[in-house]
């Protein structure tokens, strides 16, 4: 994604820039969710000496699902030009980004056993990128 730059050349061949903008992504979220209960029996016929416990799992989920969120770019970079001749150059730079896509909600809901019980989990996605860059410009006469 190229954003629009705002900089100042400090010297013939060095611009430092600040840059920002919209951005937009696409998240992919999986999960899972266990529940293991034991029960343990104490003076039962059938079990010998302390005791003896069953373990049942009454729970286990796993969801899927995904979206499109919005939400900025912003970041500053700096760019270093190398002038081959009088109408080409190399050009080298680097740039940092910060993406934030601010809060969302995923709910959850019981569609298996049809209690109705449903939860909510917020989320925060940011993602930060670093990133070198080699141009070149072609001398046309």
């Amino acid at each position: 994604m190229n954003l629009p730059k705002v900089g100042w050349a400090f010297s013939p061949n060095w611009m430092i820039y600040a840059t920002g903008g919209a951005a937009w992504a696409h998240t992919e979220n999986d999960g899972s969710a266990l529940q293991q209960d034991t029960f343990t029996f104490f003076n039962s016929t059938n079990c010998s000496g302390a005791g003896c416990s069953l373990t049942f799992t009454p729970l286990n989920a796993k969801f899927t699902g995904g979206a499109t969120v919005f939400g900025y770019a912003v970041g500053g970079g700096l760019d270093y030009k190398w002038q081959l001749d009088p109408g080409s150059a190399v050009v080298l730079g680097i740039q940092y980004l910060h993406y934030g896509f601010g809060n969302n909600a995923l709910v959850l809901a019981d569609n298996q056993f049809g209690s109705g019980d449903s939860f909510g989990i917020n989320t925060k996605e940011s993602v930060d990128v670093i990133k070198g860059r080699i141009s070149y410009f072609f001398s046309i006469h």
